[in-house]
């Protein structure tokens, strides 16, 4: 790495000893806007590219502190460890899921996501939604346009091979072969 937010120069092992940090770097108080695609300043690490100098700077402090939180499986490298965590599990998928939903076995890393699963998933809804065609009430408004458009929209995708019958789901398109073929 060699640093670009002064001229000190600093390249290789110990590089930026001498640099101060630059994490709370406010934009300029009139900061001039890169419009131009060109002329975004680039991230000399990786592909960030910033229409100002000072956020260009701010972001090359992650780069001071990267590597105290490294991938043992691709040597990626992290300032936080929670961030080493969700990388794994995204990339590698061999992060221990501990965080348990309160209503089904599924587990999470982060309780912030068992959080958001409970709440989109398990919500208790007071309200339900009918379809405008049929009887059929959901919890959720957008299983009900689910159903709404494979049951009533007049759309039949799933065709049968041996015959002209088409269904408008694949488990009818089966019960159909079943019992007729």
């Amino acid at each position: 790495m060699q640093c670009l937010c002064c001229t000190c120069k600093d390249e290789g092992e110990g590089a930026f000893a001498n640099t101060k940090p630059v994490a709370n770097t406010e934009p300029a108080t009139n900061p001039e806007p890169v419009e131009e695609e060109s002329r975004l300043m680039q991230c000399a690490h990786c592909p960030a590219r910033f229409r100002f100098k000072s956020w260009l700077l701010r972001h090359l402090s992650r780069h001071l502190y990267m590597g105290k939180f490294s991938c043992e499986e691709c040597g990626a490298c992290f300032s936080r460890k929670s961030t080493l965590k969700r990388h794994s599990l995204q990339v590698h998928g061999d992060v221990q899921s501990n965080v348990q939903c309160a209503f089904s076995p599924k587990k999470f890393v982060r309780n912030e996501d068992a959080l958001r699963h409970q709440n989109t998933v398990h919500r208790k809804s007071t309200s339900l939604h009918k379809c405008t065609d049929c009887e059929v009430t959901y919890k959720a408004k957008q299983d009900m346009l689910n159903h709404h458009n494979r049951k009533h929209s007049g759309v039949k995708p799933f065709a049968c091979a041996n015959c002209d019958s088409t269904f408008h789901a694949p488990n009818a398109l089966y019960r159909h072969k079943k019992d007729r073929h």
